[in-house]
């Protein structure tokens, strides 16, 4: 019975573990001069805005869609265009 009890706990921890490493909180505001950049979401998908005109997300990496807030209000994923 103690074995099943630890074996229980450490699965919890385990995946209390993963849960906790797959959403990273990540928000960072960067000026270069390029522009001025936020940065909000989690470490696998967050979202990139350039000043008030574009915003970007990505996902685990890559960059999936684009929106031109100054021409439009719909999102371009890469892979339409």
């Amino acid at each position: 019975m103690l074995f099943v009890v630890f074996l229980g706990i450490a699965v919890m921890c385990v995946i209390a573990l993963l849960l906790v490493n797959s959403g990273q909180k990540v928000k960072r505001k960067i000026s270069c001069p390029e522009g001025n950049f936020s940065v909000h979401g989690t470490k696998n998908r967050f979202v990139v805005k350039k000043g008030q005109r574009f915003v970007f997300v990505v996902e685990n990496g890559q960059i999936t869609s684009v929106k031109d807030r100054s021409a439009s209000s719909k999102w371009i994923k890469y892979g339409d265009l």
